[in-house]
């Protein structure tokens, strides 16, 4: 069940990185390729989300024998997942700090 709903709330907020960037005006004083790429960041987060979650699938199932090379792979999707959601956040700072100065 809890993959479940880690499946709709990644969907969710690879919607929402996107659509803030793409459709609002708050990162408008960025270069069109650099939001393009930070439009980018939170679906590619939910990407490396949904790895995961079918790696840890994979595991609790069927997947004892390969457990070491499966761990590690779900580990890489998730440390690629936060840097993402890191970043994204980092970059909402840093259009709050321009805002804010005007």
């Amino acid at each position: 069940m809890h993959l479940v709903i880690d499946d709709v709330l990644l969907l969710c907020y690879g919607a929402f990185g996107y659509l803030l960037v793409q459709r609002s005006a708050w990162f408008g004083s960025f270069s069109p390729s650099t939001q393009r790429r930070v439009a980018a960041l939170m679906p590619l987060a939910a990407v490396c989300d949904a790895v995961e979650n079918l790696l840890h699938g994979y595991l609790t199932g069927e997947g004892i024998a390969a457990a070491p090379a499966v761990y590690g792979a779900a580990g890489v999707a998730a440390s690629a997942k936060w840097l993402c959601l890191l970043l994204f956040v980092l970059l909402c700072a840093v259009v709050t700090g321009k805002r804010r100065r005007g």
